[in-house]
């Protein structure tokens, strides 16, 4: 399995970041630097050049640096890939996108498989049950093409339905026949989604107890589990008929009630949900314990070596998770890009062979040598 890794990014007008380009470490980088001078801006400008969208929620305008004259945002990067090299190019302005692979324009970039690991999303996932399987199904769908068009024709027929629910008016005849195709493309696709999820979780459980013993060493049981109103082996008649068996109640509500798409994904610590059981501190290391078993689960099954972008981790763990972490990554021979305001843990970064550390002071980023 060779390495995926960036070996350079050039980044202009892109949020803060004073245009630059930048030689990276196929190993260990370090963005070190004071809150708020742009050491996230530095891993979404490296997301955005891998898959065409930003890792946090705004819009393209919020991506470009303000100023009275330009309107567009450049990034370009090289990569390598099972040994092969090859480069992105991307203009983006408020209406265009202008993208580039290989000095080819292309609407479609390499494919490379990146992940990001940011320990204060860990609320909004215990919070939200929409953001724990939105979780599961952005893994899934990274690396799984099947699934990720089973999700998508499962998800306009759903919202079709929804809408047919809410709006119809005319005979019953043909508000039955609608909503009768709706589900069957919604049994079709739902019997993919649940298989896989089911499969998914499964392999991924014993990557998930090892790596919350390597990095957090505590003696607790951890697992992740998938809820759903359907058994593995469920066949698309039966989803059909739980569909069609709540019409009535459904149009009442004027909402399609129940199905796949309100399954549940939960972290159980000793077998007791973790977000109403764990402590802060339990939740967030079994949330991060969950995104770093998904970098071994692609590593793994996949035979994928992912670019892991780890924002901020430090303030999270205690001197000796730390240090387990570092070791962790070194094992894990993946290109690492890890920022930090704790000068202490950037020492400790430095020293690992073959790293390489960066300053960013409002906006300006500086190797450090």
């Amino acid at each position: 399995m060779s390495k995926t890794y960036l070996e350079n990014i050039y980044v202009e007008n892109f949020r803060n970041l004073a245009e630059s380009k930048i030689e990276f470490s196929k190993n260990i980088n370090c963005i070190s630097g004071n809150n708020g001078n742009g050491k996230t801006n530095l891993l979404e400008a490296i997301y955005y050049s891998i898959y065409k969208k930003s890792f946090r929620k705004n819009t393209k305008e919020d991506l470009i640096y303000k100023s009275d004259n330009e309107n567009y945002f450049v990034l370009k990067t090289n990569f390598y890939k099972e040994g092969k090299k090859f480069n992105h190019s991307m203009k983006i302005r408020d209406n265009e996108k202008q993208i580039y692979v290989n000095n080819q324009k292309n609407k479609r970039l390499e494919k490379i498989k990146s992940v990001p690991i940011n320990p204060y999303d860990s609320h909004l996932f215990y919070a939200n049950k929409k953001m724990r399987r939105d979780l599961i199904d952005n893994f899934i769908s990274d690396y799984d093409s099947i699934y990720k068009k089973s999700l998508s024709h499962f998800s306009k027929a759903l919202r079709s339905r929804n809408s047919i629910i809410q709006k119809y008016i005319g005979p019953e005849s043909e508000f039955l026949r609608q909503i009768k195709v709706y589900d069957e493309i919604i049994a079709e696709n739902g019997q993919v989604l649940i298989k896989k999820r089911y499969e998914f979780i499964k392999e991924l459980n014993p990557i998930l107890e090892q790596t919350f013993k390597e990095i957090f060493r505590e003696p607790i049981d951890l697992k992740i589990i998938y809820e759903s109103k359907f058994s593995k082996d469920v066949n698309k008649s039966e989803i059909y008929n739980f569909y069609q068996s709540d019409i009535s109640k459904d149009r009442m509500v004027k909402s399609t009630r129940r199905g796949i798409h309100l399954d549940d994904i939960n972290i159980l610590l000793n077998n007791k949900y973790c977000h109403e059981y764990g402590s802060i501190g339990q939740q967030k290391v079994s949330f991060l314990s969950l995104l770093f078993s998904y970098v071994g689960y692609l590593q793994t099954h996949e035979k994928i070596t992912p670019i892991l972008l780890i924002d901020d981790i430090s303030g999270e763990l205690d001197s000796l998770c730390l240090d387990n972490l570092l070791k962790y990554l070194e094992r894990k021979q993946v290109q690492v890009f890890i920022t930090t305001a704790n000068e202490e843990f950037a020492k400790r970064l430095n020293n690992i062979l073959g790293s390489k550390h960066y300053v960013i002071d409002q906006g300006n980023i500086t190797e450090l040598h």
